[in-house]
């Protein structure tokens, strides 16, 4: 069987939309640089930015109850430390700013206090989260999508949906349909890195957003578990060895 890697996703403000990437390195320790280390803080988060530990995505803008945030795509340059924001689903007007300035903070939550009106609560500061990573799990798993998972559930649903609505860092093509989940504590050699599947991923409303229109197309979660018993697709991996993960690499098992 020939598995391979056919997308690569990074997503650096939780809840907004991710940018793609040729290759990844992901480390035990930190997952993906660059993953989920902003969020947008609502009114009565408890999150504190001066002392950065994780907290559960209640504390955030989130897509499942802030659909307006869908057009917003995001863009994440290390070297120059800069945040680059896009409305549109990538293809409209954009503002690139350094998060850790003053200026640079404002300019950024401004813009997307602009793009998500009307459909937001109220907040959308926008916070660091420096030696952690605001996943849903707060830990620094990858996590894999599978194409042909994908493909099964948009054949059940008579609907097509693309692998990004699930948000995944890896998407691979050429297993079988819901093989993922029989790999859980195997090792997993993708390209020269060395996962271990951990555990599957519970879906909540946020996947019944479509990522190109934003339109509130399906109620995945309850269709997951009405055609297939349980609301899960994917599976979070933990980084045994560190590695670079490229477009078309092997996965290996």
């Amino acid at each position: 069987m020939d598995i391979r890697v056919t997308g690569l996703w990074r997503y650096p403000v939780k809840g907004l939309g991710g940018e793609p990437l040729g290759a990844i390195e992901p480390s035990p320790s930190g997952g993906i640089a660059g993953d989920r280390r902003f969020a947008l803080a609502h009114d009565t988060s408890a999150f504190d930015p001066a002392a950065p530990v994780w907290k559960p995505k209640a504390e955030f803008l989130q897509l499942a109850r802030d659909p307006g945030m869908a057009p917003l795509s995001t863009r994440w340059d290390a070297a120059a430390d800069t945040l680059t924001l896009v409305r549109d689903y990538g293809r409209g007007e954009r503002v690139t700013a350094r998060p850790e300035t003053d200026d640079g903070r404002a300019s950024l939550e401004e813009f997307i206090a602009s793009a998500a009106a009307p459909q937001r609560r109220a907040g959308g500061r926008l916070v660091r989260a420096e030696g952690t990573i605001l996943s849903d799990t707060g830990r620094p798993f990858v996590s894999i999508i599978s194409a042909a998972t994908v493909r099964a559930i948009s054949q059940a649903a008579g609907l097509a949906l693309d692998p990004r609505r699930f948000r995944g860092n890896i998407v691979i093509d050429g297993a079988e349909a819901w093989a993922e989940f029989d790999w859980l504590g195997q090792g997993l050699r993708v390209g020269s890195a060395l996962l271990r599947p951990a555990e599957r991923i519970g879906r909540c409303a946020a996947t019944n957003v479509d990522p190109d229109t934003g339109v509130l197309d399906i109620d995945l979660p309850r269709f997951l578990r009405d055609r297939f018993g349980h609301h899960q697709c994917g599976v979070y991996a933990e980084v045994v060895e560190a590695g670079r993960i490229a477009l078309g690499d092997s996965v290996r098992y």
